[in-house]
């Protein structure tokens, strides 16, 4: 139960013009079996059209429709007809077309990049050289904000289908950048943001429906770890309550007054940091004083390319 051969028939080709509506065309084929029960898939795809394959003769015209049906009698012969007309604006199977199964009618819009500034209140925690800011004693100021300056980008990016679409933003929303990246060393490129919306464009006899995205950034040169201090009210302590940086138990730290303390006090390998006398020992920055990184990593150029 196979196909055994076909042809074209060249007569029985045609083509319909009205205004608004553009050429519509036809092709008719031969197809040849050896049984009349070969399926009817093996035999409307002999001639090797795929779905929205462009016309030989017209760019913008797509092969939409297929039929097949019995030229003789014996159900040996059997007559294939093409129909090829501009991909209507509502056509939903268009929108969800796997890549690579036809073609595209045109190409997508180039990406279009924008650039700027913010500002953005942050808790002021540590100085531009990485110096935690407390007071005289070493405590932190809990309440002390500043105020920070960002650079940003937006781009608007087309995607074919919504799945591809999805797969970008799923990539790359909420990470930062694993590469440098537009003058920016890993993690300083943070991607806040990603908004989609269906859109559509008409370029000759042909709309196209496409998913549009606009990605926001925004760039801090320290990177975007959380600088956290390495303070708390409880420290480590050994079985029988002392303070040791092996206990596997915490206690409340106690002040002079022998009760917990009310403030954060700094901290060393999980015990209290006991500075030398007349040495003030402000609070260190946790992980080495690298912080923690909240973040997933994620190759930007990959996904959105690079600015220009």
């Amino acid at each position: 139960m196979s196909v055994t051969g076909w042809n074209e028939s060249t007569a029985s080709r045609s083509l319909s013009v009205a205004v608004g509506e553009g050429f519509k065309w036809q092709r008719s084929f031969t197809v040849q079996v050896d049984d009349p029960q070969t399926p009817l898939l093996d035999i409307i795809n002999a001639p090797g059209i795929n779905l929205w394959a462009p016309h030989p003769e017209d760019q913008f015209a797509f092969a939409q429709k297929f039929e097949a049906k019995p030229r003789s009698s014996n159900l040996l012969l059997y007559e294939v007809t093409v129909n090829y007309d501009k991909v209507p604006l509502s056509n939903q199977d268009r929108e969800e077309q796997k890549p690579g199964t036809g073609a595209s009618p045109t190409a997508l819009p180039h990406p279009v990049w924008s650039g700027g500034s913010r500002t953005m209140t942050v808790p002021f925690t540590i100085d531009e050289d990485l110096v935690a800011v407390s007071n005289s004693a070493g405590i932190p100021f809990p309440d002390a904000e500043k105020t920070i300056f960002l650079p940003t980008l937006s781009v608007t990016m087309p995607f074919a289908t919504l799945a591809a679409a999805n797969t970008a933003m799923l990539s790359i929303v909420g990470a930062v950048n694993n590469t440098a990246w537009y003058g920016g060393a890993i993690g300083t490129w943070l991607c806040e943001s990603g908004k989609w919306s269906w859109k559509t464009e008409n370029q000759g006899n042909v709309q196209q429906k496409y998913v549009e995205v606009s990605f926001d950034f925004a760039y801090q040169r320290g990177g975007w770890n959380l600088m956290l201090l390495d303070v708390g009210y409880q420290q480590r302590v050994d079985a029988s309550g002392n303070p040791s940086s092996t206990g596997t138990k915490v206690a409340p730290i106690k002040g002079q007054d022998n009760k917990p303390v009310k403030e954060p006090v700094a901290l060393s390998n999980g015990v209290v940091m006991d500075p030398p006398p007349g040495v003030n020992r402000p609070p260190l920055v946790i992980n080495n004083g690298n912080g923690v990184n909240p973040y997933k990593k994620a190759d930007f150029a990959a996904v959105v390319g690079t600015p220009s």
